[in-house]
């Protein structure tokens, strides 16, 4: 296996904004995995029939994301630790109902930004493409299934606030721990129209 960088790259232009849109909480099932047959572009839902359920979650505010590589020479171990951070405003049953059954299961996550993602597909608008949390990149079919793990709540924070102008609602954090796959895919940008949006 080659691991030699084949390309350089420019500087890019200022032309960035920070910021999520939405979430949308893709339901996990066990026969789902996500995977592509090419070398490129996009990844498509398998293993079942239809389209995967999902849920829409709008933000506004302070939400945000990363994806850390971690690699390990002692182990010869390399993965990438997602974490997801979105505050959720207002403390109606609901909420409350939706954290606690997310703490308790796994999920896949699609992660829309407000910049949009561009994945070198002409055919696709940046703002119909969302970052998949929860699967790993493989080009082999048997290993995409083994490695669609999906994300979990790891905590959640309810507070009132002290101010009258103070935040009021639910902190959470959803994390994935996902292979990173096979050099040169793009295995975490999903379309939208994957999901039903």
């Amino acid at each position: 296996m080659s691991c030699n960088v084949t390309a350089g790259r420019l500087e890019a232009c200022k032309d960035q904004i920070g910021g999520l849109k939405a979430m949308y909480i893709i339901i996990y099932d066990e026969d789902l995995y996500w995977w592509r047959n090419q070398a490129d572009y996009p990844l498509t839902a398998r293993g079942i029939t239809g389209t995967p359920s999902a849920f829409k979650f709008d933000l506004q505010g302070n939400n945000t994301y990363s994806s850390e590589i971690i690699s390990s020479r002692e182990n010869g171990t390399t993965y990438q630790k997602k974490t997801l951070e979105i505050n959720l405003k207002g403390l109606e049953y609901q909420l409350f109902d939706t954290i606690m059954t997310l703490a308790k299961g796994r999920f896949y996550v699609g992660v829309e930004t407000r910049a949009g993602i561009q994945t070198g597909d002409l055919s696709e608008s940046p703002e119909d493409v969302l970052l998949l949390m929860g699967c790993g990149n493989r080009a082999n079919q048997n290993d995409a299934k083994i490695s669609a793990r999906g994300a979990e709540l790891i905590s959640a924070n309810v507070v009132t606030g002290g101010a009258m102008g103070d935040f009021t609602g639910a902190t959470i954090v959803i994390e994935s721990n996902d292979d990173c796959g096979d050099a040169g895919r793009t295995g975490e940008f999903l379309p939208k129209n994957q999901i039903g949006f």
